[in-house]
């Protein structure tokens, strides 16, 4: 039978597919998208793309067979699940994902995993309330940047004090002169 040979390879190029999402990124988060409409499944997956991540419906026997082997993970996988891929920063694409939530009521969180460690909920909320990536080096920045403007602020003080003392001298010897006439 032709037919099924095809649609194997389909499946297997789709799980193909997911395999090399999945590898290439920093964290993943299940969703329960049950009673979500396409539009609110439209803006979600567009304002995850914003931060840098994909959420994609896959069947959960492709899922089973692409996602990282995480037991914890893997045994979350029933019912409608949709799935978060974050590439670079886990934090960004966490906190549009909690926000939406918020604004919406739905996604429901199932679960993730990050760095091959499993996430729960609860978790997940933790991650979002931290600083992004854009955050922490703004902070560094700033860190790295007091220290000098310390030490200019100390030296400009310094040299304001010679001017006050010279002006102080000049407008004394000035009244001198004047009162000496």
């Amino acid at each position: 039978m032709p037919g099924r040979t095809v649609v194997r390879k389909e499946k297997e190029l789709v799980v193909s597919k997911i395999k090399e999402i999945a590898d290439k990124s920093g964290s993943i988060i299940l969703t329960d998208y049950k009673g979500m409409s396409v539009k609110q499944m439209t803006i979600l997956r567009r304002s995850l793309k914003a931060s840098g991540a994909s959420y994609k419906v896959v069947k959960n026997t492709m899922s089973n067979l692409a996602l990282p082997k995480n037991k914890e993970l893997l045994e979350k996988l029933t019912g409608s699940v949709a799935i978060l891929f974050a590439a670079a920063d886990p934090v960004e694409p966490a906190k549009e994902l909690v926000g939406f939530i918020k604004e919406n009521e739905k996604p429901e969180i199932i679960g993730g995993i990050l760095n091959d460690e499993f996430l729960s909920k609860d978790a997940i909320v933790k991650l979002s309330k931290l600083p992004g990536r854009q955050e922490l080096i703004v902070r560094l920045l700033q860190s790295m940047n007091s220290p000098k403007q310390g030490i200019v602020n100390v030296l400009a003080g310094t040299l304001k004090k010679l001017l006050y003392s010279l002006n102080a001298i000049k407008d004394k010897k000035g009244q001198e002169a004047k009162g000496g006439e």
